[in-house]
């Protein structure tokens, strides 16, 4: 598909680009990072369990044919691209192209959105809260919300400079430029702009994710200095967790959708001051309605009820970066109909009731996947 100084593997072919107001009968699917790095040995003939012989070209085939879309999120652009082995990224990235076609979803402007469904629903306007359009295509959409702009050029403005090949291009090959500047920012690597793979390309700084691990190792202080005077039960837990979100950015949110859709605040927790601070006894006050509000919000809902089974579990090191993993599960699990996730996760989505709400049906492996689709799809 790509000509030029390609010395490695090459995708075949891509699937096209998708919409939902294209084809919505199509099948939406997340994968974790660590199934397209499975996926990447399967399709070199290499698979790493029994079961997951075939999944590659399976998965493919439905991509191709448009009844099934993979889609990517910029977990998977910052996962990626950090492993040591340059050609473990460029197998992988090759793997993730030839399914996904660059097919991406999006949090961007999402934490909006998710506290205005919360306030709406809480007064019975839910339909005064349009859908989100999360799908679209490339780099810039998954990190930004924004379509690849139309000149090349620009496209490539995320590694600082410009290959000098680009500006010399005829207006019919700027389609397989952006597929180009999409595998490279994929695989963090190019072979005509680092031949010798020693240089360091860097994708754009992940401030709301630097944020979450930031609040994640709050969180294990704070917990830390608890401990020794309260157990770490359920209710301890959860009451830690509601109080802390008032002290979040998402609160903010929240009050500026109550001015928006002009609902008192008060009309949502009853008894809460429009400042709540840290005033442990207004929280505890309303907790209930707290923890009410917060489980009806899509993504924040989710995200704490993964970070309390998280602070549950014994036996087991919290790392703050797992943060990022929740957040990545409860912001594109609403839009997706499916989800693979590792077992370990699977086990948390179930003890926090994440696999009851609406949106996607989790599964624990690609072969479980592709039982699913082949039962769905009639594949």
């Amino acid at each position: 598909m790509l000509d030029g100084p390609w010395h490695r593997d090459v995708p075949r072919s891509l699937p096209p680009r998708w919409g939902p107001k294209v084809t919505p009968a199509a099948r939406t699917v997340y994968l974790d990072q660590w199934c397209y790095n499975h996926l990447a040995d399967d399709r070199a003939g290499k698979p790493r369990q029994p079961d997951e012989a075939g999944c590659f070209e399976f998965f493919r085939s439905l991509a191709h044919a448009g009844s099934v879309v993979f889609v990517l999120s910029r977990t998977h652009y910052l996962e990626n691209g950090v492993r040591n082995a340059v050609d473990a990224r460029w197998r992988t990235a090759v793997a993730m192209a030839e399914l996904s076609g660059f097919n991406s979803i999006t949090a961007a402007g999402l934490v909006e959105w998710d506290t205005a469904v919360a306030v709406a629903r809480s007064v019975g306007r839910d339909a005064e809260v349009p859908p989100p359009n999360v799908f679209g295509w490339g780099v810039h959409h998954c990190f930004f919300g924004q379509e690849p702009p139309e000149d090349p050029k620009d496209d490539w403005t995320v590694w600082g400079q410009v290959p000098a090949f680009v500006h010399t291009l005829p207006p019919d090959l700027i389609t397989k430029v952006h597929v180009e500047c999409e595998l490279a920012q994929l695989a963090m690597w190019h072979p005509s702009r680092w031949p010798d793979t020693t240089s360091t390309p860097t994708l754009p700084r992940d401030v709301a994710g630097d944020l979450l691990v930031e609040e994640a190792e709050q969180d294990e202080a704070h917990f830390a200095r608890l401990q020794s005077d309260y157990p770490r039960t359920p209710a301890m837990v959860r009451a830690v967790m509601e109080a802390r979100f008032l002290l979040t950015p998402e609160w903010r949110h929240v009050q500026n959708a109550c001015e928006h859709l002009r609902v008192p605040l008060q009309t949502i927790l009853p008894g809460l001051g429009q400042d709540p601070g840290d005033d442990a006894r207004v929280v505890k006050r309303n907790r209930k309605a707290l923890r009410a509000f917060i489980a009806s919000m899509p993504i924040q809902g989710r995200f704490s009820e993964l970070r309390v089974q998280s602070h549950l579990q014994q036996g087991r090191k919290r790392r703050p970066s797992d943060a990022l993993d929740y957040f990545q599960i409860a912001s594109v699990s609403p839009f997706v109909d499916y989800m693979v996730v590792d077992a370990h996760m699977a086990d948390q989505v179930r003890k926090g009731g994440l696999d009851a709400r609406p949106g996607a049906m989790f599964v624990a492996s690609l072969a479980a996947l592709r039982h699913q689709l082949a039962n769905d799809v009639g594949a």
